[in-house]
C-alpha cells in the first residue's frame, strides 16, 4: 500500500483487524470455558484454573507479544502440569495449551496484517530462507521424525514425543518468523526473556546453595554428587544442561541489547550478570562452550564504535561470575572443569549411536529404542548424566539422536535447518537497519547448536521451544522495515 493510499483502505483494514481480534477472543474464551466445564468435576482447583485461562485469553488475544511473553514465563515453571489425560488423545498439558494459544494469536495477527497490507512488494520469498526453503526442510524433517514416532515401542509415547520434541517447537519457529513484529514488540519479548533468565538464575542459585531442588517431588538434585559441597542445578528446567542453554541465550541477548539505548540497555545490563551467574552454577561445560561461542561471534561482529559498550558488558558479566566464585569458592569450578568421566561416557554412547545408524541408515530404528539397542555397547558405562533417572536413553548429540530415530535423512535435514537459520541471520546482518537483530539471531543459533552437539535437545521441550521462538522472532522482518519497502 503506497503512502498516498486512501484512508478508507486503512479504515477497512482496521475493521478487519478488529474482526480478527474479536474472533480470536471469542475462540479463546470458548476454549477456556469448555475446559472449565470438562474439568469442573475435579473440584474448585480446576474451576479456578479455567478462570485463569479466561483471564490469560482476554489479556493476550490480539496481542502477539503478550501471548508469547506469557508462554516464555510460564513454560519452564508450569508447562509440565497435565490438565487432562484421556485414552485415545494426547495429554492436555499447560505447555501444549500455551504453545497452541500462541500459534492462534500470532496466526490471527498474520492474517490481519496480510489483509491490511498484502504481501510486501520487492521482497522475493526465494531470497530469504525463512520464507522460501526453510519450511520445506522443516516439513521433511518433521516427516522423518513422525515416521520414527509411529515405530516407537509405545505408539502413544512416540506420537506425544514427536508433538512436543519436534512439531510444536518448529511450528512456532515458522509461524513467529512470518509475523511482522514491530521493534517495540521485539523489545518487549526480549525484555521478558531476560527477566525470566534472572528468575531462573535466582532459583538455580538458591538450589545450588541449599543443595535441594525446588522442582522435584522429593527435593533432591538429580545431578548432585554425594560428597560435593554444592550440587549441579537446573532450576525450573531440572536438567543443568537445559538451564545452561536457556541462560546462555539470555547472555548473548543481553550483550546485543546492551548496545542499544534507553530501557532495553538498562534491562540488559541488569540481566546479563544474572544470566552469567546462572550459567556458572549450572556447571555444564557444554553450556559454557556454547555461551563462549556466542560471545566470540558477537565480538567478531561488534563494530569499533561499540568498544565502550563491549567493555561495559564484559565487566558486568565478569562481576556476575566473580561474585558467584567469591561467595561459593572457586574449587567447585576447578573440580567440574577437570572432570573427565562424563566426557568418556558421552563418547561411548555416541560410538554406540554411530553403530546403530550404520546398521539402519535409511529410516533409523524409531523413537525410544536407543536405550535398549545400545546396551551391548554400554555395558562398561554407568549412568550418563541421567535425565529424570532415564540413564543412557539418548546419544547426547541431537544430530546423532535424529539419525538413530529417523535415519540419515533426518539428521541431514536438521543440519540443513540450522544452516538456513545461520544464512538468514547473516542476510539480516548485511542490512544496516536490521543488523542488531541478525547479530542476535546468529548468536542465539550458535549457542543452541553448540549445546545440541553435547545434549539431545529432544528431551528439552521447554528450552527448544523458547530458543526457536526467540530465533523466529529475531529472524522475522520488522513491521517498520516492510512498510519502508512498500
Amino acid at each position: 500500500m503506497g503512502a498516498g493510499a486512501p484512508s478508507g483502505a486503512w479504515d477497512s483494514g482496521n475493521a478487519e483487524s478488529s474482526d480478527a481480534l474479536m474472533k480470536t477472543l471469542l475462540l479463546g474464551v470458548a476454549i477456556a470455558i469448555a475446559a472449565g466445564v470438562v474439568l469442573a468435576a475435579g473440584g474448585g482447583l480446576w474451576l479456578a484454573a479455567a478462570f485463569l485461562c479466561v483471564i490469560v485469553v482476554v489479556l493476550t488475544a490480539g496481542r502477539p507479544e503478550y501471548a508469547v511473553s506469557t508462554m516464555i514465563f510460564a513454560l519452564p515453571l508450569f508447562g509440565g502440569t497435565t490438565v487432562l489425560s484421556a485414552p485415545g488423545i494426547p495429554d492436555v498439558t499447560v505447555s501444549r495449551m500455551l504453545v497452541l494459544w500462541s500459534v492462534v494469536v500470532v496466526g490471527s495477527a498474520i492474517e490481519s496484517q496480510r489483509r491490511q497490507l498484502g504481501p510486501p512488494s520487492g521482497e522475493a520469498p526465494g531470497h530469504d530462507p525463512m520464507l522460501g526453503s526453510l519450511p520445506v526442510w522443516v516439513g521433511v524433517f518433521l516427516g522423518f521424525m513422525l515416521l520414527a514416532g509411529f515405530r516407537s515401542p509405545s505408539l502413544r509415547t512416540g506420537l506425544q514425543g514427536w508433538l512436543d520434541d519436534y512439531c510444536l517447537p518448529f511450528v512456532l519457529l515458522l509461524v513467529f518468523s512470518r509475523y511482522r513484529w514491530s521493534r517495540r514488540q521485539i523489545d518487549l519479548v526480549v525484555a521478558v526473556y531476560l527477566a525470566c533468565c534472572c528468575l531462573w538464575s535466582a532459583l538455580a542459585l538458591a538450589e545450588f546453595v541449599t543443595k535441594r531442588s525446588l522442582f522435584t517431588a522429593d527435593g533432591t538434585l538429580p545431578w548432585a554428587s554425594g560428597g560435593a559441597a554444592f550440587g549441579r542445578t537446573g532450576g525450573p528446567f531440572i536438567n543443568p544442561a537445559f538451564l545452561g542453554t536457556a541462560v546462555g541465550i539470555g547472555l548473548v541477548l543481553a550483550w546485543v541489547w546492551a548496545g542499544r539505548s534507553g530501557i532495553p540497555r538498562r534491562v540488559a545490563l541488569v540481566c546479563g550478570p544474572m544470566s552469567a551467574a546462572g550459567l556458572t552454577v549450572s556447571l555444564t561445560r557444554a553450556s559454557w562452550l556454547g555461551a563462549a561461542a556466542g560471545v566470540l561471534l558477537l565480538l567478531a561482529l561488534t563494530r569499533r564504535h561499540r568498544v565502550a559498550t563491549t567493555m561495559i558488558t564484559l565487566s558486568a558479566l565478569a562481576i556476575g561470575v566473580v561474585l558467584v566464585a567469591s561467595l561459593l569458592g572457586a574449587g567447585f569450578l576447578e573440580t567440574r572443569t577437570a572432570s573427565k568421566s562424563e566426557v568418556f561416557n558421552r563418547l561411548v554412547a555416541q560410538r554406540a549411536a554411530v553403530r546403530i545408524v550404520a546398521d539402519n541408515p535409511l529410516f533409523g530404528v524409531g523413537s525410544n529404542r536407543f536405550s535398549m539397542l545400545s546396551r551391548q555397547n554400554l555395558s562398561n558405562v554407568g549412568t550418563i548424566s541421567a535425565a529424570y533417572g532415564l540413564g543412557v536413553s539418548v546419544p547426547h548429540n541431537s544430530i546423532l539422536g535424529a539419525m538413530v530415530d529417523g535415519g540419515l535423512g533426518a539428521g541431514a535435514c536438521l543440519v540443513v535447518v540450522f544452516g538456513l537459520l545461520l544464512a538468514s541471520g547473516r542476510r539480516r546482518v548485511a542490512n544496516p537497519s536490521m543488523r542488531y537483530l541478525g547479530v542476535a539471531a546468529l548468536a542465539c543459533t550458535v549457542v543452541l547448536a553448540v549445546n545440541a552437539m553435547f545434549v539431545d535437545m529432544s528431551l528439552a521441550f521447554a528450552v527448544t521451544t523458547l530458543a526457536l521462538s526467540v530465533i523466529g522472532i529475531l529472524l522475522s522482518t520488522p513491521n517498520e522495515q516492510r512498510l519502508a519497502v512498500q
